[in-house]
């Protein structure tokens, strides 16, 4: 355990040390992305131990970009003020279609979410100019400036992404966080055990569909906000940033990391945007290179590299443990 400790505490040293060594925008860029996918696949993998599969990660991120949208280029909302409401906001789709849903079991909840967002892209596709935009949505502004007591201020700009490097970092901490306290609380174990035998769990009188709504909502408000920044950072976005394509991802990216726990769709997201940097060079073969890669994790790592990590260490403790003991000689 202390190991551990040490490792997540080098690497959040790290990271939030890096624009003392580097301030290339590129560089910067790749983590912030990556940041705004480790949300989602965390948030993908709580549900997921709640029993419940769902490809509408996207469709709520989506949700949460444009009301931000709405609440700061229409109705004149700051960033700061519209930011928490566009989580409540995509909580509250993801209650009210969680609610008469989440009773289904297995590919027919998966089907209602892809249905669900299927509605969203043509909506948000064909009817947009209803709310004053076209398709796509362009110089959406940047978040305003902090004054840390008086002594400092903190400004965003599209022209230098150390601001929104920390920013982002500071609002994956407080998700990764969070979410790590929820799912080692009691209703955290609630949602193992349902993932483990919800029959089971029914039998003692736990209410299923009230805690898979619980974990449900919760995802969507967690998505919803990370919506917000990724609009506000990217300052465009359109329909075409929230298609299927982007929940598969965040699937990808928490089944290759590995599902038995909470690191593994953390090193997922690592690796998937490790290997899209690999293969820029080669950006129409990056669908086939990840298929090819989930389908050889799935067949010979079913853990993922968490999985195979854990295994790995498992069975180095054993050979240990098997190993003779040397015998001290005795004195002559």
């Amino acid at each position: 355990m202390r190991a551990k400790q040490i490792a997540v505490g080098v690497l959040v040293v790290a990271l939030f040390a890096l624009p003392l060594f580097t301030r290339d925008p590129y560089y910067l860029h790749i983590l912030i992305i990556a940041g705004i996918q480790c949300v989602l696949a965390v948030g993908f993998w709580m549900l997921l131990s709640a029993g419940n599969i769902t490809v509408a990660q996207a469709s709520f991120l989506g949700i949460g970009s444009y009301m931000s949208v709405i609440l700061v280029m229409k109705l004149g909302w700051t960033f700061w003020e519209a930011f928490p409401i566009c989580g409540i906001i995509a909580g509250i789709f993801g209650l009210l279609l969680g609610l008469p849903t989440l009773r289904l079991r297995g590919v027919y909840f998966v089907m209602v979410t892809v249905g669900f967002g299927m509605i969203l892209r043509t909506v948000w596709a064909r009817y947009w100019w209803a709310f004053g935009f076209h398709t796509g949505v362009i110089d959406i502004p940047a978040p305003g400036s902090i004054s840390l007591f008086g002594l400092y201020t903190i400004e965003f700009s599209s022209t230098s992404k150390v601001s929104f490097y920390y920013l982002t970092m500071i609002f994956v901490a407080v998700i990764l966080f969070t979410v790590y306290r929820l799912t080692h609380s009691r209703v955290g174990l609630t949602f193992a055990a349902i993932r483990s035998a919800d029959d089971l769990s029914a039998s003692v009188g736990i209410d299923l569909s009230r805690y898979r709504v619980i974990a449900f909502t919760l995802v969507c408000f967690f998505a919803g906000i990370t919506g917000s920044l990724y609009a506000h950072y990217s300052s465009f976005i359109s329909n075409e940033n929230f298609g299927f394509q982007q929940s598969a991802n965040v699937l990808m990216a928490t089944v290759i990391g590995g599902t038995g726990a909470f690191a593994g769709p953390i090193i997922g997201t690592g690796f998937m945007a490790l290997l899209s940097e690999v293969l820029r060079p080669l950006q129409e073969y990056i669908p086939l290179v990840q298929g090819a890669i989930l389908i050889l994790v799935m067949v010979f790592m079913p853990g993922g590299i968490w999985g195979a990590v854990q295994s790995g260490a498992d069975w180095t403790k054993q050979r240990r443990s098997l190993a003779p003991k040397a015998v001290p000689e005795k004195p002559s």
